[in-house]
């Protein structure tokens, strides 16, 4: 890096403090104003990159923001969730098919690729990827071309990719699960986004800007947080992060309850059952005290995941991630406690 490339950086990284806003993204921690460098000195680039960080930080809002203030701006973005597609549909999915391909294909269609074409694909949830699906992947980023389902000749495409993850994809690696060449081929230009715990200070400006959207929202007036309140959310983890953030203060909005109100409640909320044991039936058994431990542990998972599900809105795929399990011990589990009440 050159004398004078150093001094620009210098000087945008100064202008950039105290910045609290980048297009739709808020936060004025250290950490989120890192980010803003970054997306400051990648605005002309057409880099590979790959962002990471957990459940409800907001790696398509970084995905977003990225592409709409790139060269790339007036061609299309085509955001894909790798989790929500089946294995058997990848291909077909990404690349396209021509007719005939397959029983039932009487016609040709472009994949996603094709689709953006021109502009920028985001790839959310790379670390779902099939691994046969990810060597065709690392064939694309490679040679700049697809082969469509069923075709004999590839076809060029102009394609700036950028992939999330919540998974550490260096772990992934070890554990054989993706592959090695595609990882270094991905990162190239890596964005953390911390969890919103890890910025606690950016939790009055979310706020108060969460508050003012669903006030234009819902055409509703609301009394402004108390500092108590505000007090009571930075002290709060958010284990949802700024999703979580943002549904609490859309209750908050809609329902008129008092902040206090909303996390005392939530314990109760999550749990839906009664804190009594039944402890005769525990104690008429051959071990009462590996019975309740049992018993203790299986409220204790049905809680947490009643619980991840409520921050994910239902995504049964999003709560095994969290949770690290599979989709099928999900159902399971939630299938046990259905039978066992």
């Amino acid at each position: 890096m050159t004398a004078e490339q150093t001094s620009k950086i210098s000087s945008l990284a100064q202008k950039l403090r105290g910045k609290h806003r980048y297009g739709a993204i808020i936060g004025k921690s250290p950490s989120m104003q890192d980010i803003y460098r970054v997306l400051d000195t990648i605005r002309e680039s057409d880099t590979t990159v790959l962002i990471t960080g957990e459940t409800g930080t907001g790696k398509e809002l970084i995905a977003q923001t990225i592409h709409c203030n790139s060269l790339r701006k007036d061609g299309p973005m085509i955001s894909i969730n790798c989790a929500a597609i089946p294995k058997e549909l990848m291909e077909r999915e990404f690349f396209g098919h021509a007719k005939g391909a397959y029983t039932g294909a009487a016609t040709g269609k472009r994949g996603y690729f094709e689709e953006a074409d021109g502009g920028t694909l985001f790839l959310d949830e790379i670390g779902e990827m099939d691994r046969d699906i990810q060597v065709k992947l690392l064939r694309v980023l490679e040679r700049g071309e697809i082969l469509r389902v069923g075709d004999s000749s590839p076809t060029a495409l102009d394609v700036r990719l950028i992939a999330a993850t919540n998974k550490d994809l260096r772990t992934e690696v070890h554990r054989k699960n993706f592959r090695e060449d595609l990882y270094y081929r991905i990162y190239v230009i890596p964005i953390h986004i911390p969890p919103l715990r890890e910025r606690r200070e950016d939790i009055p400006l979310l706020t108060e800007t969460f508050i003012k959207n669903f006030q234009a929202k819902h055409k509703k007036e609301v009394p402004p947080l108390s500092k108590k309140e505000m007090a009571m959310l930075t002290d709060y983890s958010f284990p949802g992060n700024v999703r979580e953030l943002e549904n609490y203060i859309e209750r908050y909005c809609l329902l008129g309850t008092g902040i206090e109100r909303l996390l005392a409640d939530r314990p109760a909320e999550i749990g839906n059952s009664s804190p009594d044991f039944p402890y005769a039936e525990l104690l008429s058994s051959n071990n009462p005290l590996k019975a309740v431990a049992q018993k203790a542990r299986a409220r204790a998972e049905r809680d947490l995941i009643t619980h991840i599900l409520r921050i994910c809105d239902n995504d049964y795929t999003e709560a095994a991630r969290m949770l690290n399990i599979s989709l099928s011990s999900l159902y399971r589990k939630l299938k046990e406690t259905r039978e066992n009440g």
